[in-house]
């Protein structure tokens, strides 16, 4: 995460986030593309979350992008989406925000 292409997305779109070392806030978007659809119960509403996180400043398809969801399900299906768009280096969370917290990693408000 020190380097300088990557990139979290947030996805819950939650005002307590993940906090990177050294305050790395520009390296934290927050996006609200699980209240748009969930847990994204079809491929349409994962493809338009996608798009709307390949819209981000700081989003490119060169820039290795991590995404965090709360508990790691919507991130599986949004990792899929941005790959099928041409993103090839698209990683998740394992166990989202709530894996995040529960390791005492810190967050930020």
């Amino acid at each position: 995460i020190s380097g300088g292409n990557v990139v979290i997305v947030d996805v819950r779109g939650a005002e307590v986030t993940v906090a990177l070392p050294g305050g790395s806030a520009k390296k934290v978007l927050v996006c609200d593309v699980e209240k748009m659809g969930g847990a994204f119960s079809g491929d349409s509403e994962a493809k338009v979350a996608a798009l709307k996180i390949s819209s981000l400043k700081g989003v490119k398809k060169n820039t290795k992008v991590i995404l965090l969801d709360q508990s790691g399900g919507s991130a599986k299906k949004l990792a899929k989406s941005l790959s099928k768009l041409g993103f090839g280096k698209v990683f998740t969370v394992k166990g989202g925000f709530s894996a995040w917290s529960r390791q005492g990693l810190a967050t930020t408000a």
